[in-house]
């Protein structure tokens, strides 16, 4: 569709927007009106309503034509993708200490203070104790099945619906906690 395709070139011009040192970010920043978006992180605001917009019109997409056969792969490979990172965390969560120790493993002294002190603030970060993490790592989780069962038509369409709008509302009181 030749909106969906402008809706996401938008996006992309408005992720080079957002990074600091962009030629776009500059040459917007020289414009009088824009002069006001100082922050160049602040255009994500206009990033997150292309993909919210995009990904209504995916969901949509979805319910009206069932999956796409061309995108099996893509779903492999976002399973793979989530299932390396869950494993990661898990293993950061219950094995940190014996993995800090892999990790600063060959590295000389002067080295490791500052990767000992990167690997702290990563595994504080991926806690299952921080709920700044815990909520959206559930979410996500909690988002794959339905899209499991719809593949394999194991629900309608109204009850994926129904899961999208449950996990939209989780998103949205988990954000605001």
């Amino acid at each position: 569709d030749r909106l969906m395709r402008f809706f996401a070139a938008l996006l992309g011009f408005i992720f080079l927007a957002s990074v600091k040192y962009s030629p776009i970010f500059y040459i917007l920043h020289q414009l009088p009106a824009f002069k006001l978006f100082r922050s160049p992180s602040r255009w994500m605001y206009l990033g997150v309503f292309f993909m919210s917009l995009l990904a209504a019109y995916g969901f949509d997409y979805v319910i009206k034509n069932g999956w796409p056969q061309k995108g099996r792969w893509l779903w492999r490979s976002g399973a793979i993708f989530l299932g390396l990172g869950a494993g990661g965390v898990l293993l950061v969560n219950f094995f940190g200490s014996f993995l800090k120790k892999i990790v600063l493993w060959g590295f000389p002294n002067r080295h490791q203070d500052v990767l000992a002190e990167a690997y702290d603030v990563f595994q504080r970060t991926v806690l299952l104790t921080n709920t700044e993490f815990l909520i959206p790592v559930l979410i996500i989780a909690f988002s794959v099945l339905p899209i499991f069962l719809f593949q394999r038509k194991k629900i309608s369409g109204e009850k994926f619906k129904q899961w999208g709008v449950a996990l939209c509302a989780a998103t949205f009181i988990g954000i605001n906690l």
